[in-house]
């Protein structure tokens, strides 16, 4: 009697063994396959099907964006300092035309003199106007690619918000969602390699 529920409680452990097994296997499964679509919506995303190819894009694109933050730095830098001597040019310009002391063929050679500064200044400031616009547009179609990809991938979770801030993508935590980006993508690269090892 003993020994036969001893036997009944082997049994039911190994039908329970197996039931946990198949439930294991089902969800292992269905996480497969979530990321065989997180993959298909990657490489629709960016086009890209080969995942060497996907990898090496991703780490391109970042080093393109850490170059065109660091170039927009540099530009705001430079608009900075050309301010400084436009500033400098006209408080100069101002000293000498109000001046008596200096006689006026004097006068007016360092007022050209200046004046030509200052419109050499001016022009270098509104060049760099320029190409401060383009790369903030640039960086403005970054954001809106690295959010859009950010959302695609699943990455949009309580956790990563919670990290990130609730402002989405901005210059100062850009670095921050590619590197989540980075993160998700190199998980869903290693599960799909692992299901597709898996299949044979």
């Amino acid at each position: 009697d003993e020994a036969e529920r001893k036997q009944k409680k082997r049994e039911m452990a190994g039908k329970w063994a197996q039931g946990k097994s198949k439930a294991d296997a089902k969800k292992s499964h269905a996480r497969v396959q979530s990321y065989r679509e997180a993959f298909r919506q990657i490489q629709e995303a960016t086009g890209i099907g080969d995942v060497e190819e996907l990898v090496t894009s991703f780490m391109q694109a970042e080093d393109e964006n850490f170059r065109l933050f660091n170039y927009v730095n540099t530009l705001n830098s430079e608009i900075e300092r050309l301010e400084e001597q436009i500033s400098e040019c006209k408080n100069e310009i101002e000293k000498y035309k109000g001046s008596g002391a200096a006689s006026d063929s004097q006068r007016r050679k360092l007022l050209k003199d200046l004046e030509d500064r200052l419109a050499r200044t001016e022009a270098k400031a509104k060049s760099y106007d320029g190409k401060y616009k383009i790369a903030t547009e640039t960086l403005g179609a970054l954001r809106e690619g690295i959010w859009k990809v950010y959302n695609k991938i699943g990455c949009n979770t309580p956790t990563n918000a919670e990290l990130l801030g609730a402002d989405g993508v901005t210059d100062g935590n850009m670095m921050q969602y590619l590197g989540v980006i980075e993160q998700r993508t190199n998980e869903i690269l290693q599960m799909y390699a692992a299901s597709m090892m898996a299949e044979g």
